[in-house]
């Protein structure tokens, strides 16, 4: 008949089977303990000439690395983590329980609204047995977009003001009218005038900051289309 025993082993040293006091196996073991996972930047992360955020990263474990993500959150210029909210990412591997991962992982964030604003990345690796071992803090403007018509250029901007400085609503909407009252700047667009008098009305009248949101979006899909 067949027998298993299972038991975690945490120290090493001598180890015998035996059956009805006759020795089956004897072996000597030494136990190598998991040591955490350890990552890394290899080059600062920063933009490409598509907007698209670059980060490359070297990450190793001695028994193999499961996961490997990154975190993003706003800051001040100072550096300071403004807020809780956080922006994932996911990172490749290049295998199953690698070793060791050098790549280069490329993510298009300009949608984002935090395109443009200071932000502070931080990457973290997890190997088999859960251990979570983080990289350095990395300071950096988020990639935006570059938009070459100065109507949307200027639709961006009161976007990127809704994130940074959502409590001058007022300014806001003062300065996407001033946008709409000059079609001929974005071609008597029908479409962009009532894009346009949409966001306004919003943030308008619905003053709670959910309205913010949407706007972010709606702005953002004007300018794709001045564009």
């Amino acid at each position: 008949a067949n027998a298993r025993i299972v038991r975690k082993i945490e120290a090493g040293g001598p180890i015998e089977v035996s059956q009805n006091g006759k020795t089956l196996g004897a072996w000597t073991l030494d136990v190598i303990a998991d040591e955490p996972p350890r990552i890394g930047f290899a080059e600062p992360p920063g933009g490409t000439e598509r907007s698209a955020l670059r980060i490359v990263f070297s990450a190793s474990d001695d028994y193999g690395i499961a996961e490997i993500g990154g975190e993003i959150r706003r800051s001040y210029e100072g550096g300071e983590v403004l807020g809780k909210e956080v922006l994932k990412l996911d990172l490749p591997l290049p295998g199953v329980n690698v070793e060791n991962a050098n790549e280069i992982s490329f993510h298009d964030l300009t949608p984002h609204k935090w395109a443009g604003l200071a932000v502070v990345l931080r990457l973290h690796a997890k190997d088999g047995a859960g251990q979570v071992a983080y990289s350095e803090d990395a300071k950096l403007v988020l990639p935006e977009r570059k938009f070459a018509h100065p109507v949307a250029r200027a639709v961006i901007e009161q976007r990127r003001r809704l994130t940074s400085e959502p409590e001058r609503r007022r300014s806001i909407m003062e300065a996407l009218g001033d946008i709409a009252r000059r079609p001929g700047a974005y071609d008597h667009s029908t479409v962009t005038f009532l894009a346009l008098s949409s966001a306004i009305a919003r943030l308008m009248h619905e003053k709670a900051d959910t309205a913010i949101a949407s706007v972010r979006d709606l702005l953002w899909d004007t300018a794709l289309g001045i564009e």
